[in-house]
């Protein structure tokens, strides 16, 4: 894999990077990470994969709530598995929880987390309530948006 150098004192948010995201089922985290990415780098080659996920399911209905809040589409969303992927290069390999970190030996990969100076995982909302969704796409969108130049700040994003 050839990591692309966007060069010393270039602006980073205007070099465009093939990034990946990763969780468990492809149905919450990372597509949520994908379909909010792709809308903040229209340039960006952003792809979605799960562990354990299993090919063709949709986002889950409270994934597809919260980015439907802020005027994104994830119902054409479909799950697909890490291996479907693992013939093809990453600048950028990013994962949800240090769990998945052991899947994806094929790239080197980091925490999103870790966008933040943290190394926590980010909650896993499978199952969860709509507010389980809100909270982990607001921590997402946080370590996303550092990943674009902006300052790691604690604290919730408010939806409007």
């Amino acid at each position: 894999m050839v990591m692309k150098d966007c060069g010393e004192g270039l602006d980073k948010r205007s070099c465009d990077l093939n990034v990946l995201l990763v969780c468990s089922g492809n149905t919450c985290r990372s597509p949520m990470a994908e379909c909010y990415l792709r809308y903040q780098k229209p340039g960006w080659t952003i792809s979605s994969a799960g562990t354990h996920a299993t090919l063709g399911e949709p986002a889950s209905a409270h994934a597809q709530t919260v980015l439907a809040r802020l005027g994104l589409d994830l119902s054409g969303h479909r799950a697909r598995p890490l291996e479907a992927l693992e013939d093809q290069a990453f600048d950028r390999v990013f994962v949800m929880a240090r769990s998945h970190l052991r899947w994806v030996e094929a790239w080197p990969a980091e925490l999103l987390s870790s966008l933040c100076n943290r190394e926590s995982d980010v909650a896993d909302p499978f199952g969860g309530g709509l507010s389980e969704y809100q909270a982990a796409f607001e921590e997402i969108r946080l370590y996303l948006d550092a990943l674009g130049g902006a300052d790691c700040e604690d604290g919730a994003y408010e939806f409007g």
